[in-house]
């Protein structure tokens, strides 16, 4: 348990290290602000394999905080519900989106190949980003089964949730000069958030607990 612990923390670090170095590596007319994450991880993007290696660590964050769940504190339900987002981001790191004209301004303006991949890849990332709100909701209503800084990091989940939810709103169909990027970006950022809160919050098999 402590060492899938490990494992989830360092897999969002990883994530948010490799998402900056695709930001700082990809070309000039790209914007953080403005344009999708996932765009970075698209079929024609110069920078793709640094962002897909990132989404793919990043499922592996949910994957490893579900061991987490399951095995150290018996929430099978929400272990279920954080594994299920693990999955499903995983399938968006492999699904990617179609850029023919590179990674600035994907999905606006015609820059996207309308195929099965990409619209594959928009219901995934859809399907992550419901799940994933659930999952935090799920967590948090199984927070009275636990004791310690782990109840409260559970329950930050609701806040965390409400702004991701909040971030989702916003950032529909801005267009490439909206804030789009800046607001998915918040939205990845309180899902890491919570997965961080929880991992670290976790007691080591030989603490104690009241």
């Amino acid at each position: 348990m402590e060492q899938a612990a490990r494992v989830a923390v360092s897999a969002v670090l990883a994530f948010v290290v490799l998402d900056l170095v695709a930001v700082l590596l990809a070309t000039d007319a790209y914007s953080a602000r403005s344009d999708y994450v996932s765009s970075l991880a698209g079929r024609g993007s110069s920078v793709w394999p640094v962002e897909v290696a990132g989404l793919a660590l990043f499922a592996v964050a949910h994957l490893a905080l579900a061991v987490v769940l399951v095995l150290g504190r018996r929430l099978q339900v929400a272990a279920l519900v954080v594994g299920l987002a693990g999955l499903v981001l995983g399938a968006v790191s492999v699904l990617r989106t179609g850029c023919p004209g590179g990674e600035a301004h994907c999905a606006f303006a015609g820059n996207t190949t309308s195929d099965w991949v990409t619209s594959a890849h928009g219901m995934t990332a859809g399907g992550y980003m419901q799940v994933m709100v659930v999952a935090m909701l799920v967590a948090a209503v199984s927070a009275y089964r636990v004791p310690g800084a782990l109840r409260w990091a559970l329950l930050a989940g609701v806040p965390l949730a409400a702004l991701a939810a909040y971030s989702l709103d916003r950032l529909g169909g801005q267009g490439p000069t909206g804030d789009t990027g800046l607001w998915e970006r918040i939205w990845l950022a309180s899902n890491a958030a919570w997965i961080l809160l929880v991992a670290l919050a976790t007691p080591r098999p030989d603490a104690s607990v009241s």
